[in-house]
């Protein structure tokens, strides 16, 4: 004879909003006995409960289900069994679909210089299970930035993040299998564009009160670096700025341009040329 340790498992789908908390088998072994060709080939017994539609805790007799290492059945007729039919109570829990986000990082956790776009989850929302009480105290799952291992980069970051650590007391993945997520930071990447700025936005600061300047060109191009994102918001006849005709005298003169831009954008050296007459002025007779 030899005796095997009965399993509890379920078979179905339970009723929406459900899932298998526990199951109790009782007697939970089983003495066989019968030829040896026969008994050697166990690999396993379940008691299987049925819980298609259930959404409340079940108890049912079942007959346990003999199992080779390839998970066939095996035909017990030739065997004796201490026990026909096994007791199982079945406890269910609550289901609730919850999404996952990740917290919002503070500057001090940012190195300087990069700029983030977006973060997400993949999955970016799992199916949590336990009772209705303590799934009340669940809305989301919140992973800590710092929890990312975020390091300088240029390129977008991804890393796996367990997040069965993140869950109350009491509540589990109703799948395991779904317990590692795929965070994706991703950059904003450096990136220089154009501008052609109207030299009409342009003052022009330190000119002698002996004369009067006049730009030679309507617009001057203007290379702007930044990420992606503050380049975007930039528009190019809202840009403003000066040149600094401190000191000049009569004639054309080459000056340089400097924009008033916003934080994170930066301008490479541009010049204007700009023309000083001198003021005509009254003489009496």
């Amino acid at each position: 004879s030899k005796k095997f340790v009965i399993d509890g498992s379920s078979e179905g789908d339970p009723a929406d909003g459900y899932a298998v908390k526990d199951i109790d088998v009782s007697p939970n072994v089983v003495t066989v006995e019968g030829p040896a060709s026969i008994v050697k080939k166990i690999d396993h017994v379940e008691a299987i409960a049925d819980v298609d539609g259930v959404s409340t805790d079940i108890s049912e007799n079942v007959v346990p289900t003999f199992f080779d290492s390839a998970n066939k059945e095996i035909n017990t007729t030739r065997l004796t069994l201490s026990v026909s039919t096994v007791k199982v109570n079945v406890t269910m829990d609550s289901v609730k679909s919850v999404p996952i986000e990740v917290s919002k990082p503070t500057s001090s956790e940012v190195p300087s210089g990069v700029s983030i776009n977006e973060i997400t989850a993949d999955p970016s929302q799992v199916d949590v299970q336990g009772s209705a009480e303590d799934l009340n105290t669940i809305s989301k799952i919140t992973i800590p930035f710092a929890d990312l291992g975020f390091t300088e980069t240029n390129e977008n970051f991804e890393t796996t993040v367990d997040i069965s650590s993140y869950l109350p007391d009491n509540v589990k993945l109703e799948d395991s299998s779904q317990g590692k997520v795929k965070v994706t930071v991703d950059i904003y990447s450096m990136t220089d564009e154009t501008f052609s700025v109207s030299t009409s936005n342009l003052k022009i600061k330190g000119l002698s009160d002996d004369y009067e300047a006049s730009f030679d060109e309507d617009t001057v191009s203007v290379v702007l670096s930044g990420y992606e994102n503050d380049l975007s918001e930039v528009n190019a006849s809202e840009l403003t700025g000066s040149v600094d005709a401190s000191g000049l005298t009569e004639g054309k003169h080459t000056v340089q341009v400097k924009l008033d831009l916003p934080d994170g954008v930066k301008a490479d050296k541009a010049t204007v040329s700009i023309t000083l007459k001198k003021k005509e002025t009254d003489e009496g007779d």
